[in-house]
């Protein structure tokens, strides 16, 4: 890896596999000059299709069908894996093994036992360096952390301008859920990764430490699954009510007699 570039890759071709390529591909229009320019290397899913259409889309140079072969590419310096959280381990352990660096997406680990050896990973090829002899780098996708506002926010927590903070109250609120119709999936049944849970929830606890430091206790904690089953009991009546609101409120058209 030479101080000019950057060869990335990007292991998954799903939807944040493909939010991870579109950051790859803008990072150059973000930072500065010194920023190393980017190489969009290789996009690797087992679906090859998916993988070939993410890489056409964002401008990658070659699909591969096993991450794997990332690992084996040597032209490659740096892989985000944004697959299930149950397959962090292994891959994230192939990779360092090969002296990439890498940024995992989070939750960390589909159980705290792959979790506990991920964190053991870090402290083991931490020391070790690239092909250019620069330090690997681990990282975890904690993006809320990066927000203007929420630095600002942490700035005045620490010069002390809010006083003593004794209290943090987070609400995560998303919308791919808000259609009944939608079907099951993991981020409602709980396994792997915990559900959402770990896919949400990890970046409200993400942030609370960002912010205050880091958990000491918990007390009180309560979980609860609203709808343990989808497609809803409601979605056909939810349908009808939004197909009549669509025809209730669509331009009016001229009447001819």
């Amino acid at each position: 890896m030479s101080a000019e570039e950057l060869s990335v890759a990007v292991v998954g071709a799903g939807m944040a596999g493909r939010a991870h390529a579109y950051g790859y591909r803008q990072a150059g229009t973000v930072y500065d000059s010194v920023f190393p320019k980017i190489r969009l290397a290789a996009i690797a899913d087992a679906n090859v299709p998916l993988g070939e259409d993410a890489a056409r889309r964002y401008g990658f140079e070659t699909t591969y069908s096993d991450w794997r072969q990332v690992a084996e590419d040597p032209s490659i310096d740096a892989v985000s894996i944004v697959v299930g959280n149950a397959l962090h381990r292994e891959i994230a352990q192939g990779l360092l093994e090969t002296g990439k660096h890498v940024l995992c997406e989070k939750p960390l680990a589909g159980n705290l036992e792959d979790a506990r050896a991920m964190v053991e990973l870090e402290r083991e090829h931490g020391s070790r360096t690239d092909s250019a002899g620069r330090p690997l780098i681990t990282a975890t996708g904690y993006t809320v952390r990066r927000t203007p506002a929420l630095n600002a926010i942490r700035e005045r927590v620490e010069n002390g301008e809010f006083g003593p903070v004794s209290n943090f109250i987070a609400t995560y609120l998303a919308d791919y859920s808000c259609d009944p119709r939608a079907p099951m999936s993991w981020r409602y049944k709980g396994a792997p990764g915990s559900g959402a849970l770990g896919d949400l929830g990890s970046h409200v606890i993400d942030t609370g430490e960002f912010l205050n430091g880091p958990i000491t206790a918990v007390r009180g904690a309560f979980m609860d699954t609203v709808h343990k089953e989808r497609p809803c009991r409601w979605a056909t009546w939810w349908a009808t009510r939004t197909r009549r609101s669509r025809t209730r409120w669509s331009p009016w058209r001229t009447r001819t007699s």
